[in-house]
């Protein structure tokens, strides 16, 4: 997904490092780099807020318990291969 503005970090930079920024964990893109671009980037602006809400939402609806290492492994391996399923798709 892209703006199809001219941004100093691209569109899909951003995108691929916003839920590690929402989660203010290291991320491939400076923190300040993608907070420059949330404030030019509508279309970014708006699926960081959706992302935002959707934490929220499972926080709501999840047990107080952490889930356990290896259920974390998995899902982490499944998002990664989606990132790199959805960059090679782009």
């Amino acid at each position: 997904m892209s703006c199809g503005n001219p941004h100093e970090t691209a569109c899909t930079e951003v995108l691929e490092s916003l839920i590690y920024f929402i989660d203010k964990e290291q991320c491939s893109v400076a923190e300040d780099q993608i907070r420059i671009h949330l404030d030019q980037c509508i279309s970014c602006g708006a699926e960081r807020d959706a992302l935002e809400l959707m934490k929220v939402l499972v926080a709501r609806s999840c047990c107080p318990d952490p889930a356990p290492s290896e259920f974390r492994l998995k899902i982490t391996q499944i998002i990664a291969q989606i990132q790199v399923e959805y960059t090679e798709g782009s």
